[in-house]
């Protein structure tokens, strides 16, 4: 069985050099270590996690209604259509639906926008390909007759965070933003 030595893999924290006596002088050139501060978390996730907690959700306890309720304690906007299908906003990001799918254990979220009048039939489907070949965590699709859809799919199979979910809806929310507003504006209204 082959076995790693991951302590080769890790790089190593390199220390800033300290003088061997007191009142010795020492002179650091370019390519000295230089100390750097602690990483710390970004203030995005750190608000995501203060925002949705470090709650857990069993798998069976998944629904509509609870990431509804978690969606809302995270301050985003939380509506439900007449079907019952929910529907979150974060305070920049397009709306967003989210449909669990029980069989698979999948969060499905969606969005969705309608192509300018006009639109040919050809744009629609190269404005699929661009998004997909430069975005690559999220699917888009040009639905016939007038949609153009963006999805992402979230595993909630033995369970999920909170936070998890939170983060994961921001950041889908800046993929698509970011695709329709680099490749679709001369085609999506």
């Amino acid at each position: 069985m082959f076995k790693h030595n991951w302590r080769m893999l890790w790089p190593r924290r390199q220390r800033a050099p300290e003088a061997a006596a007191v009142g010795a002088r020492v002179e650091a050139s370019v390519s000295a270590a230089v100390a750097q501060p602690a990483r710390e978390r970004p203030a995005v996730l750190l608000s995501t996690l203060a925002l949705a907690g470090n709650e857990y959700i069993a798998e069976e306890d998944v629904d509509r209604a609870t990431l509804g309720d978690l969606l809302s304690r995270a301050f985003m906007r939380v509506t439900y259509d007449k079907d019952g299908d929910l529907w979150a906003q974060d305070y920049d990001a397009p709306n967003v639906m989210i449909t669990v799918d029980l069989v698979r254990r999948m969060l499905r979220l969606a969005a969705a926008w309608r192509y300018k009048q006009g639109a040919d039939a050809d744009a629609r489907r190269r404005l699929a390909a661009r998004t997909n070949d430069a975005f690559i965590a999220a699917r888009f699709r040009a639905i016939e007759p007038d949609l153009f859809l963006a999805e992402y799919y979230l595993s909630y199979e033995k369970g999920l965070l909170a936070a998890q979910l939170v983060h994961s809806l921001k950041l889908f929310g800046r993929i698509i933003q970011s695709a329709v507003r680099e490749h679709g504006e001369d085609v999506l209204q």
